[in-house]
């Protein structure tokens, strides 16, 4: 059976799906940020890094338990000791990579629900507080950026980066509620063209 028509229809239903996500993300965030005062207000992530961390934790936790109940099993290749040594020992490592996979996309989804839960930026008049994903509160001021530069990532997709001297500080894509506060605030305050 020829597969390709199936992955074509499958990458173009993908491709449709993520710009429709994409767009309501966007729309959300724009509502969000009317609702904000322009000088005191706070950037942060939509829901999309906390869905993407519940499905990566689901994702590893079934790949987790498939180990398990492997392993659970008493007489894992029967009963007759015929499977050769060599096959014994490559199907352990199998189990045990995909192992390693499920942990991996369980600290990933972890990491990604830390990533709604925690990261943000706070503009308080002049001052900046940025909380990242992991690790202590930062607080800068306007006068500490140095630099700004603003990127394309995916299409539609535009992520500024704040420095402090060649040091990255944080940085915000264009779905992130309050981005467009902190832009015009950034352009305010000389860091980004007019």
């Amino acid at each position: 059976m020829n597969y390709m028509p199936l992955i074509v229809v499958g990458a173009i239903l993908t491709s449709l799906v993520t710009k429709v996500l994409y767009s309501f993300v966007l729309k959300n965030s724009r509502k969000k940020e009317l609702q904000m005062n322009a000088e005191n207000f706070v950037v942060r992530e939509t829901i999309t890094p906390l869905v993407g961390g519940v499905l990566f934790i689901i994702g590893g936790g079934g790949v987790l338990s498939g180990v398990i109940y492997l392993f659970s099993r008493p007489t894992l290749f029967g009963n007759n000791n015929n499977d050769g040594i060599a096959f014994v020992i490559f199907f352990y490592f199998i189990i045990i990579g995909a192992a390693v996979i499920g942990l991996a996309f369980c600290v990933i989804g972890i990491y990604n629900i830390c990533i709604y839960f925690r990261k943000r930026l706070v503009v308080t008049g002049e001052e900046l507080t940025y909380r990242p994903a992991l690790g202590k509160s930062m607080h800068y001021t306007f006068y500490d950026i140095t630099t700004v530069d603003e990127q394309q990532g995916e299409p539609g997709q535009i992520i500024i980066n704040v420095y402090q001297d060649k040091k990255k500080i944080f940085s915000f894509d264009n779905t992130s509620i309050g981005y467009g506060l902190l832009r015009n605030k950034l352009k305010q305050s000389g860091h980004i063209a007019l």
